[in-house]
């Protein structure tokens, strides 16, 4: 029998009451009493109840992360400088390239919900709405904590945790049972696949998400794809100024900062060319570890 460490017994009990049946049902393996595993091939995921928030006994932090081991090794290699971007789930010392919580996911499918009901809006329109520069009127808040008063944020550190002293365990385990099958499962579900992945957590809207979607989609033995993503960097790094200015004041913010401040307008301008650069020189590189063919 497995020895529970006393910070861990809180995310143990709820972890059995919320969520094991569920997991095991769904193709995840048991790695410790509280962390469970789903090996997708090329990648994971993994869900974990973490150690008391801060020493407040009988709370937990909940999390899943995304870990795709080969793309860190490629992208390490292609920029070896690159800082470590895998973060720690929940308190613990697990790693994940991508995290999410299953919490958060009931505003995301707010967010998504939100978008069914707006008639014509593309997703680059979609994009700057989230941005804040498009007139949206989509939900802006998690009111999650509001409706539990079980589920807490402390402020002063931006995190969330869950305590369950003086609460019904077996109703916060409904209710974390009924919120990842309808909101967070929904999000991982179409990722299990390679491909899946790719469409589903990397749409390329920056170079760092483009370089990833490269990687990923030459891992997959897509190389045409990969190829193409590369020359479109490729080309985003020969843009001129004029190019980039003109694009830029396209939006409205810009047009007011090239109005308001002229100066920072510019600076705007010569940073994004110089990233263009970079990322372009990144890409190259990526194209020469992998022996793809430009010409």
């Amino acid at each position: 029998m497995t020895k529970i460490r006393p910070n861990y017994k809180a995310a143990v009990q709820a972890m059995e009451v919320a969520l094991e049946a569920t997991l095991l049902e769904q193709g995840f393996l048991k790695h410790a009493p509280a962390n469970y595993l789903l090996d997708c091939g090329t990648h994971n995921w993994r869900v974990v109840f973490g150690p008391e928030y801060r020493g407040i006994k009988g709370s937990f932090r909940e999390a899943v992360g995304l870990v795709v081991p080969e793309w860190e090794r490629i992208y390490r290699e292609v920029i070896p400088e690159t800082y470590d971007f895998a973060t720690r789930m929940a308190g613990t010392s697990c790693r994940a390239h991508i995290e999410i919580d299953i919490t958060g996911s009931v505003y995301n499918r707010q967010i998504a919900a939100h978008w069914t009901r707006v008639d014509g809006l593309s997703w680059p329109q979609r994009k700057l709405c989230e941005l804040g520069l498009w007139p949206d009127d989509r939900p802006q808040t998690n009111d999650f904590r509001n409706q539990h008063p079980w589920y807490r944020h402390d402020y002063e550190r931006g995190e969330d945790y869950v305590v369950t002293e003086g609460f019904d365990i077996e109703e916060i385990g409904r209710v974390f049972d009924t919120t990842w099958r309808n909101c967070a499962w929904p999000r991982i579900e179409p990722s299990l696949t390679t491909t899946g992945l790719v469409e589903t957590w990397f749409s390329g809207f920056s170079f760092r998400e483009s370089l990833s979607r490269a990687i990923l989609c030459w891992i997959n033995g897509d190389h045409e794809g990969s190829e193409e993503v590369v020359r479109n960097i490729l080309e985003s790094g020969q843009e001129t100024a004029d190019e980039i200015r003109d694009r830029k004041l396209k939006l409205r913010e810009y047009r007011q900062m090239k109005k308001q401040k002229p100066k920072d307008f510019e600076r705007r301008v010569r940073n994004a060319q110089a990233s263009a650069r970079e990322w372009a020189d990144d890409a190259r590189r990526f194209a020469d570890l992998v022996g793809m063919r430009l010409d």
